[in-house]
């Protein structure tokens, strides 16, 4: 039950398209499909089961839904007393035929999060010692469930992006790193900034394509 990954995932009737008018439905409909059938297809190529979660949408934007939607996978694994939890948000992309079992092979032991790859932030020696941005595929250990619940509900009161709260304390929590980046975001319609986007030079910089491939 904790090896599965919890996809984060907004079906199309969720969509507030008032959020941002200049979104057809026909473009946010698309990503939607898009997106499923690419975890539905990894699942397969990789060997991992996944249950998906519906995402949350709420009025103050694309930040807040999608730290709401991490919260209530950690409640819910906290409830049933999971020793870990594996969240992925639905535009994961692995980069390697193999990934998925690299990176459950390089859990460490002793972490409160574990990340298969960021896009910005400080590693050293398989820790993120400073901010990150980037919360595609985590795990999160039970002993920290509180401590992330905590974060969660400081950034909402202080209108903060999820994943940058986090790494506000990333000098004092193990935050743990894979050694070689597994995952990267599907490029296209964001729920975050609820417009097309590209990560192209993001993906430059984390030398994704490095050892894995």
């Amino acid at each position: 039950m904790s090896d599965i990954i919890n996809i984060i995932n907004l079906g199309p009737h969720q969509e507030a398209r008032s959020m941002n008018p200049r979104m057809t439905p026909a473009i946010i409909l698309r990503s939607r499909e898009q997106r499923v059938l690419s975890v539905c297809q990894q699942s397969k190529e990789q060997g991992f089961a996944c249950r998906f979660w519906e995402g949350v949408i709420d009025s103050r934007g694309g930040w807040a839904g999608i730290n709401l939607s991490f919260r209530k996978i950690v409640e819910w694994a906290k409830e049933n007393n999971l020793s870990h939890v594996i969240i992925g948000e639905d535009d994961l992309q692995f980069s390697a035929p193999f990934a998925w079992q690299y990176y459950l092979g390089q859990m460490p032991d002793d972490f409160d999060i574990y990340s298969g790859g960021i896009y910005s932030g400080t590693v050293k020696e398989g820790r993120i010692i400073n901010g990150w941005s980037g919360n595609t595929l985590i795990t999160v250990h039970h002993n920290f469930y509180d401590e992330f619940l905590k974060i969660s509900a400081e950034a909402l009161v202080e209108a903060d992006h999820f994943d940058r709260r986090l790494g506000r304390y990333a000098y004092k929590n193990n935050y743990r790193i894979i050694d070689k980046y597994v995952c990267y975001q599907m490029q296209g319609y964001s729920d975050n900034h609820r417009r097309e986007t590209k990560h192209t030079a993001f993906l430059e910089e984390m030398n994704l394509f490095t050892g894995l491939v």
